[in-house]
């Protein structure tokens, strides 16, 4: 407990640091110069890109921005008569496509233009205490830590007298919950490419593997990041996320946390989509590549590959996890 609240506070110093270094930032910040013909725009942000969408709305002040669980969104579009109610939707893979399944399904026409563009990638990260690290690397081989050997571990303790690993992890309707149970399910059953028919065959196993996490997770928090989750809940000692938070945590002098990437590695891709009637380039264009480029750069998100995406199952297959994540966390 000592040292779940020494993690704890850790975190709060390092937040502390990320609020002032955002406060020098904010200062010297110069507005976008901009032609006088541009128009205004309006963003929906999944909550992993609030800090990108802000930093956009800050440079330009005809750009708003909002944002919106990712799984709030899917869920409200995928009922008839919805719209996307903003210009373009700023979001990781695959919820644009599972968007479009669940209104195919009920023969509902587009709400997004479907060329989407993709902006960046980040991996699904673990941030963690250093010796939490080191016990797990014991567990589950040097330099690596795979997700089986990571749920194999969960609710133990890693150390005899240790404290048993909690994991925060975000429910399914944030990018980094609905990425990490699939992660789990993906080596659960020893491939990326499943079917729901996979899911069905491997119910019992799967179900049992996902509880055991779920069971790690302590007290349910709505946290969309390793720094919420941890600063929220001191019990836990490791927290899943997108983005670069994991990252974040270690880019101070404080080195009481780390972070590493579980393998196989999951990545999400940044994606920006229109609205129907919109195309997704027309978006970038008004954006601005460099702009967008830069905030997504600023806030963790890589663009040096950011069309490279990781083999996960399709959207329909991670649709149902979702759904089974969603029913062991109730």
């Amino acid at each position: 407990m000592k040292r779940a609240l020494a993690v704890a506070a850790a975190v709060v110093m390092v937040a502390g640091a990320i609020l002032i270094r955002r406060a020098i930032d904010d200062t010297s910040t110069p507005s976008t110069t901009r032609p006088s013909t541009a128009r205004s725009i309006s963003l929906l942000c999944s909550t992993e890109f609030n800090d990108a969408c802000q930093q956009l709305a800050k440079a330009d002040t005809l750009i708003t921005a909002r944002p919106e669980a990712p799984g709030d969104t899917t869920n409200r579009l995928a009922k008839p008569g919805a719209t996307l109610g903003a210009d373009a939707w700023i979001v990781a893979d695959p919820w644009a496509d599972i968007v479009r399944i669940r209104r195919s399904v009920n023969d509902l026409p587009d709400v997004l233009d479907r060329s989407g563009t993709p902006v960046g990638t980040a991996n699904l990260d673990l941030a963690l205490a250093a010796d939490q690290r080191a016990a797990l690397e014991k567990k589950c081989g040097p330099s690596t830590v795979s997700w089986k050997c990571l749920a194999a571990n969960a609710s133990r303790p890693l150390t005899d007298g240790g404290p048993a690993l909690t994991i925060g992890i975000a429910p399914a309707s944030y990018t980094s919950g609905l990425l990490t149970a699939t992660a789990f399910t993906v080596a659960e059953i020893g491939k990326s490419t499943l079917s729901t028919n996979d899911l069905s065959d491997h119910y019992d196993s799967l179900s049992s593997t996902l509880a055991n996490v779920t069971a790690a997770r302590g007290a349910r928090t709505d946290a969309p990041s390793p720094v919420d989750i941890l600063l929220g809940q001191p019990a836990y000692l490791t927290a899943v996320g997108l983005g670069g938070y994991a990252t974040t945590l270690t880019s101070t002098p404080l080195r009481g946390i780390v972070a590493i990437t579980p393998t196989p590695v999951i990545s999400a891709r940044a994606m920006i989509f229109g609205a129907a009637g919109t195309t997704s380039a027309s978006v970038v264009s008004r954006l601005g590549s460099r702009p967008v480029a830069a905030a997504m750069n600023a806030t963790g998100w890589s663009t040096s590959n950011s069309a490279s995406k990781t083999a996960l199952p399709d959207a329909a297959v991670i649709d149902a996890i979702g759904q089974l994540w969603k029913d062991l966390t109730k």
